[in-house]
């Protein structure tokens, strides 16, 4: 197994070598590059310069190696693979003949992801849909974030669930109710908050306030 790390510039060499028993005769084995979840096409995330090679092995030379590019996508995809692979030898026994290689994630790849609105409004006993969505970045991996409010339930059902963005979803919504009392009241505010450990996701902006507005009528007026 071979691990490279995406970034500019950034490459990983693969070898291939006799590993028992001598060549008396130039040996000729081909070498390519398999897509795993990575791939050669768009969007790239590695490239070789031709797509099948031949490795040539002789008496002088046991050792062959090859340059896959790894590219920078800057997206946000996690851990990828792809696959080395050797075949088409009817002198040598190739084994293993394949091996994998990891691409890791670059660290300074990321998607932003924040609330729609800063402020949202509703009248007591109704709803309101508050809405989150990817404001920058591409996302090729599921992104899980936490949605929750930041204030004693008494006057709106509570939030605490988990939004997952699958992979390439932008916008996820969802309903907030406030709760329809009789208490003689002026208009209240609560908070929403995000949050997340998920390594890559900035969460900008994180907070959105909700306005309940109060429909109590004072029982004293006529």
């Amino acid at each position: 197994q071979y691990n490279a790390t995406e970034g500019i510039n950034a490459s990983v060499e693969v070898c291939a070598s006799v590993m028992k028993g001598k060549l008396s005769t130039n040996v000729t084995v081909l070498f390519f590059a398999a897509n795993g979840s990575a791939t050669s096409e768009d969007p790239v995330d590695y490239s070789t310069v031709n797509s099948m090679q031949s490795l040539i092995f002789s008496a002088a030379s046991c050792r062959n190696c090859q340059t896959i590019t790894i590219e920078d996508d800057n997206i946000l995809e996690g851990t990828e693979k792809l696959f080395a692979t050797l075949c088409m030898s009817n002198d040598v026994i190739l084994e293993p003949n394949v091996t994998e290689i990891l691409i890791l994630e670059d660290p300074s790849d990321s998607i932003t992801i924040g609330f729609e609105n800063a402020t949202y409004t509703v009248e007591e006993g109704l709803k309101v849909e508050v809405c989150t969505h990817i404001l920058n970045g591409t996302l090729e991996i599921e992104a899980i974030v936490s949605l929750s409010s930041l204030k004693d339930p008494a006057d709106f059902l509570e939030v605490s669930e988990e939004l997952t963005f699958a992979p390439m979803e932008t916008r996820l919504c969802r309903n907030v109710m406030a709760v329809q009392d009789s208490e003689l009241e002026a208009n209240e505010e609560y908070l929403l908050h995000l949050s997340t450990n998920q390594s890559g996701v900035i969460l900008n902006p994180g907070t959105a306030t909700v306005t309940i507005l109060s429909d109590d009528v004072d029982g004293d007026d006529y």
